[in-house]
């Protein structure tokens, strides 16, 4: 009696999950929409809030405070200017491109219609937005050498879903947001928690009371 109970209960439980493991279009677009939403808001995090490394981010602060407001304004309108840590500086420029090159993937399998301007201009957007938040909360500076080498990165992501991702099958490419997710969330968790226990600063930062 007790085994069919646990049999009817694994079978409940087994047709209750079908719709989850299911491998088609519909299920692809919901792990994409996951995946996408998550790494853009942990792009933020990383580029803005720089890790919630807030013990560099004072000192620049009370540094900041004693400039006028135009001079706070941090920005390099001339690309691929080296002026100072020369060695940081340059691995600054492909590591921006890294960043955003899973960009050119994730966008590819977002959308129904293939459009390359329509996904160009999405990650431009979205690189764009990061380097006009660094501008006006002045962690960061706006530099046109990172919205440049954010659009290669998209390029090369988009290089490698034409090698690579536009060859798996549609189960394989499913699994593999599935696992892209399942190592995201906790990493969003982990990011909210310890801004959350930051809060007081992360305000102070943004009221300019440092």
């Amino acid at each position: 009696m007790q085994m069919k109970k646990t049999k009817k209960y694994f079978d409940s439980l087994k047709e209750n999950l079908k719709p989850l493991l299911a491998c088609n279009e519909r299920t692809l677009r919901r792990e994409v929409i996951i995946a996408t939403s998550i790494y853009i808001l942990l792009i933020f995090w990383a580029l803005w809030l720089k890790f919630n490394d807030f013990y560099m981010v004072i000192p620049n602060y009370q540094w900041l405070s004693k400039m006028t407001v135009k001079e706070r304004f941090l920005y390099d309108l001339i690309p691929f200017q080296i002026r100072f840590d020369f060695v940081n500086q340059f691995w600054q420029f492909p590591a921006n491109a890294v960043v955003f090159a899973p960009f050119g993937v994730l966008l590819k399998h977002l959308f129904k219609k293939k459009n390359i301007w329509r996904d160009l201009g999405i990650c431009f957007g979205v690189s764009l937005c990061v380097e006009v938040v660094q501008l006006f909360t002045i962690i960061g500076n706006f530099a046109t050498a990172d919205l440049i080498m954010n659009t290669v990165g998209y390029f090369i992501g988009l290089a490698v879903y034409c090698l690579i991702f536009k060859k798996l099958s549609l189960h394989t490419t499913v699994w593999f947001y599935r696992v892209v997710d399942v190592v995201l969330i906790p990493i969003f968790v982990w990011a909210i928690i310890t801004t959350v226990n930051n809060w007081e600063l992360i305000v102070a930062i943004l009221t300019r009371t440092l």
